[in-house]
């Protein structure tokens, strides 16, 4: 639907900001160790931590691309050097 809920990704190395738009997600119950809006990925999603669970991320889009599925997303995006932007 549109409006989509979106965020930014903030690179470590120089804060520049990429917006990324989220068309497809779920939750899931998981236990981790983990900060709140650490990021990973697995085969098929990028995955959000958040207090109690994990947000699975399945479908995307960057500012001015094209939408994606997630795992596509994460074969050409260097996501180790991205954190949510916390702003």
């Amino acid at each position: 639907p549109s409006p989509a809920p979106w965020t930014d990704l903030r690179r470590r190395r120089d804060d520049e900001r990429v917006v990324l738009k989220v068309f497809w997600a779920g939750w899931e119950p998981r236990e981790h160790h983990l900060p709140a809006g650490s990021l990973a990925r697995d085969e098929e999603a990028l995955l959000v931590h958040v207090r109690d669970g994990v947000i699975r991320v399945m479908e995307v889009q960057l500012a001015g691309k094209t939408r994606m599925p997630a795992r596509e997303f994460l074969r050409g995006f260097p996501l180790d050097h991205y954190l949510l932007d916390d702003e």
